[in-house]
């Protein structure tokens, strides 16, 4: 940390332009932050900051600050002190200190505000000198209006620049909102379509290769051996019936030669209580039907819609669970084989 010494007085010229203004600085200046700012640039000490914010209303406090930077401040302070105000945007304040041509006038006019530190006297003497040199520079009254309209000027157009701020600032943040806003949405309809043309794919998929079964049918069409009920032996339907036709929940999938037939597609499925069934299809069965319902979503072998129903032996008093009928809006029906429930 710096230390801080005293320096002495303020160079005649700044102190002649601080001392012109001084009454409109006293009203102007927003003092605990330049209080601060002045003793970053180590002009003040932790004593001055105490001195000022003793004080009980802003323009004892900045009369405090200007005793301060006029009295003891060093000989440079004037350049510092308009550095701060620079950095605090008090652009107006600067522009007025910078552009008065200063009296080549001494310290009289300074008005000196502190209780204690100089005597009653020397303080109504130092008032009067300086409304001595204030008359001196011209008509008071038209000066200070003169000033005034300045200073009303100045801060109107601070404070248009400020209200220009932060309306620009403001519509750049819409903007930028906007435009993410825009973007997630774009993101999220993006997905969205990928994710129709993905399931777009699939379904021309299952329609292709449901085609190209159906186009495939097993070897052997007039075969005629039979498909038996493997408990009672009564035939259930032909060799020539089997008909492949692809499931969409098979766990597996794969051609056999069987009941006569070759490349007949046989599928593996699992219900909603994990019993496991190897399958056959046929486009004819001589069963018995009961409890027409329609499958569970999670366990659909077949395209979703189909209507299913247990299908049994028709043998004389054979119960023999032979597999499933599946039928579609009253479209052709076909027929589903438990591999282990058959026989040839």
């Amino acid at each position: 940390m710096v230390k801080y010494t005293q320096k002495g007085k303020m160079a005649p010229k700044g102190y002649s332009k601080i001392q012109s203004n001084y009454t409109f600085l006293l009203g102007d200046l927003e003092p605990t932050s330049i209080c601060f700012a002045l003793f970053q640039e180590h002009l003040f000490d932790q004593n001055d900051i105490e001195k000022v914010t003793s004080k009980a209303g802003t323009k004892e406090q900045n009369n405090q600050i200007l005793t301060i930077l006029l009295e003891r401040s060093g000989h440079n302070s004037y350049e510092k002190f308009i550095d701060v105000l620079k950095n605090l945007n008090y652009d107006h304040a600067v522009e007025i200190l910078e552009s008065e041509c200063s009296d080549d006038s001494d310290e009289s006019g300074f008005i000196e505000f502190n209780e204690g530190r100089k005597e009653k006297q020397e303080k109504k003497s130092s008032l009067a000198r300086f409304k001595e040199a204030i008359l001196h520079r011209g008509t008071p009254n038209v000066a200070f209006k003169a000033k005034d309209a300045d200073i009303t000027r100045l801060k109107q157009e601070r404070e248009a620049k400020i209200r220009e701020s932060k309306r620009l600032e403001s519509k750049a943040r819409d903007e930028e909102i906007a435009r993410l806003k825009q973007e997630q949405e774009s993101k999220r309809l993006s997905k969205v379509i990928d994710e129709l043309q993905e399931t777009q794919k699939k379904q021309w998929k299952q329609i292709i290769d449901y085609e190209a079964m159906l186009n495939s049918t097993p070897s052997m069409e007039r075969n005629t051996e039979s498909i038996k009920c493997n408990q009672c032996l009564h035939t259930v339907a032909h060799g020539s019936d089997l008909l492949n036709i692809p499931g969409v929940g098979a766990l597996e999938k794969s051609t056999v030669t069987v009941f006569g037939a070759e490349g007949v597609l046989k599928q593996k499925f699992i219900n909603e209580t994990d019993d496991i069934f190897d399958v056959y299809t046929t486009s004819k069965a001589d069963i018995k039907v009961t409890s027409n319902r329609i499958g569970h979503p999670k366990y659909v072998w077949y395209d979703i819609g189909y209507d299913w129903s247990y299908m049994h032996c028709k043998g004389k008093e054979c119960k023999n669970q032979i597999g499933w009928k599946y039928q579609k809006n009253g479209d052709t029906p076909f027929y589903g084989l438990i591999d282990a429930n058959v026989t040839d």
